[in-house]
Order: structure tokens, then C-alpha cells, then sequence
């Protein structure tokens, strides 16, 4: 099973080097669109967790919910990755 507090804490560290801001102001209960993120840097950070996490979210059907908060975002990417085994 997904430890999904060290998936947001990636998801947190990959939000502050995206967006260039202090990792200690990224809060996972904030919406993205109030973080700043955009349809490019959103993909950004897909493609980071692919590589990091070798699951496509991209191509898994992202719901708006899904991609509502980067702890809405690592909960989804932990059922991906337990799906995954």
C-alpha cells in the first residue's frame, strides 16, 4: 500500500521547484490554481511523477477532482500505484 504522506511530501517538494516558491508555503489542501499551477506546469509535474513513480497519470483518466489539491493528486497516484502492485 502507498504511503501517501511521503506522496505528498514529493508531490509538495515537486510543487515548490515548479513554481519556484518556499517548499514550507506549499500546502497540499490548497487548490492547485490557488498554488499557481497552469495546463504547463501541471504537466511538468505529471511528468515528474512518472519518472519518479514510473506510472503515466496522463493516460489514467484524471478526473477535475483528482487534480483539485496535490493531496487529492496523491491519493489518486496512490490507488494508480497500488493498482500497479
Amino acid at each position: 500500500m502507498a504511503d501517501l504522506m511521503e506522496l505528498e511530501s514529493f508531490l509538495c517538494g515537486e510543487a515548490s521547484l515548479i513554481l519556484r516558491g518556499d517548499p514550507e508555503s506549499v500546502n497540499p489542501e490548497t487548490s492547485l490554481k490557488s498554488l499557481g499551477f497552469d495546463s504547463m506546469s501541471l504537466l511538468e509535474l505529471l511528468l515528474s511523477i512518472e519518472r519518479k513513480y514510473g506510472v503515466l497519470l496522463l493516460n489514467a483518466g484524471l478526473t477535475e477532482s483528482d487534480l483539485f489539491s496535490l493531496r487529492s493528486l496523491a491519493a489518486r497516484l496512490g490507488r494508480e500505484l497500488d493498482k500497479a502492485g
